[in-house]
């Protein structure tokens, strides 16, 4: 049984296309940690440098979009990772 790279989360995910992803090849970031925001702004820089697709560099944007308002709405629940 493959481990799974996020021992702090368990369950099934899947594509946008439906199909599994296995346990051994995803992490998990959560809205709610400090840190966050910051790292989606790295990938971002990192993407352009990399001259990943503008599709790729929006979804990251989205992302970034959703994380902010997600933080306003519960701002109690934010945190430094633990």
């Amino acid at each position: 049984m493959p481990k799974p790279l996020d021992n702090k989360f368990h369950g099934q995910l899947f594509d946008r296309k439906n199909v599994p992803v296995p346990i051994d090849s995803f992490i998990v970031f959560v809205a709610k940690d400090d840190a966050l925001l910051d790292t989606l702004s790295y990938c971002h820089a990192r993407g352009k440098t990399m001259e990943c697709s503008a599709e790729h560099l929006a979804g990251i944007d989205r992302m970034v979009e959703g994380v902010r308002a997600w933080r306003e709405t519960h701002s109690d629940q934010c945190h430094t990772p633990d």
